[in-house]
């Protein structure tokens, strides 16, 4: 899967996204079954990581809401969920700025370490905790601040490598006022520290080996 996925994001393959979006439409069934409530009133939200502008800007489609969209106008979703593009990424400036208010000049170091590296070759060869810095405090809620408030979310991404990115997610949703009742993901992948010390990947983000509905 993963590498069918690494074609699909990196060498133009959207050819691929029928099969993609057919077996993350089978993944999400198979959570929302291992989910089964009680849930809030409303929907429960199916929140997509979102894809940095840059990364979107240089393959020109951002492959997890092209499958997602397709799932959507296709009827594929699960029954009782809708798509909520509620989070989106923080420019780098802003986020910077926000680092040098917080924690002064030694807060804005460690930031612009950990930000520049992403951007340089994003959070691919990077460590857990690399990446964890990396992405903290990178999010925000988009428009839809005021209606997640008590509503119930799954997490959705394509590829998990530390859970670092699903952790800011999951940081930015519950911050909101949200519940998140698991994450949803194609193929889970080890980060570099991790290959070779005989770890599977759904071992390395500990603060998600106990959210329901996860899938791989």
């Amino acid at each position: 899967m993963s590498v069918v996925l690494l074609a699909f994001k990196n060498h133009g393959h959207v050819d691929l996204a029928g099969p993609l979006a057919a077996a993350l439409g089978g993944v999400l069934h198979a959570a929302l079954a291992r989910s089964p409530g009680p849930w809030s009133s409303g929907p429960v939200l199916l929140v997509p990581v979102p894809t940095r502008a840059s990364s979107r800007r240089r393959r020109g489609y951002d492959p997890l809401m092209l499958l997602l969209a397709r799932l959507d106008s296709a009827g594929g979703l699960p029954r009782g969920t809708v798509l909520a593009p509620a989070v989106r990424q923080l420019p780098v400036a802003r986020r910077l700025l926000t680092a040098l208010q917080q924690g002064g000049m030694p807060g804005f170091g460690r930031s612009a370490s950990a930000v520049l590296s992403g951007l340089r070759g994003g959070q691919k060869g990077l460590g857990r905790r690399r990446r964890r810095a990396g992405v903290l405090d990178s999010m925000a809620v988009g428009r839809l601040r005021g209606a997640l408030v008590g509503r119930d979310c799954i997490i959705v991404d394509d590829v998990l490598t530390t859970g670092a990115t699903v952790g800011e997610v999951h940081r930015v949703l519950t911050a909101a006022g949200a519940r998140v009742l698991g994450a949803v993901v194609l193929a889970a992948t080890s980060s570099p520290a991790a290959k070779g010390s005989g770890r599977t990947p759904d071992e390395l983000p500990a603060g998600y080996r106990n959210l329901p509905g996860v899938g791989g």
